[in-house]
């Protein structure tokens, strides 16, 4: 199986206080930091609102990355 390879760019966005309060809230009622909220809910439903298509193929592609990083995770098999 050959290795793909995952394209990211970074950013950084500046968030009225307010704003940043009630997303932080909404995170970590979920568990999850901010950063996780705005790249697995917030994005992909305002993807979902605009582009109905487009939202289909970018979380087909979160999906595959998420399986991925699951997989790394795994801790490898000790031999006795």
């Amino acid at each position: 199986m050959g290795k793909q390879s995952v394209r990211t760019r970074k950013f950084m966005q500046t968030l009225d206080v307010r704003l940043y309060t009630e997303l932080d809230r909404v995170a970590k009622s979920r568990g999850i930091t901010v950063q996780q909220l705005l790249r697995a809910v917030v994005v992909p439903e305002w993807f979902k609102q605009e582009d109905p298509e487009k939202s289909k193929e970018i979380l087909r592609r979160l999906s595959k990355l998420h399986r991925r990083q699951r997989t790394r995770r795994v801790a490898p098999k000790i031999s006795a």
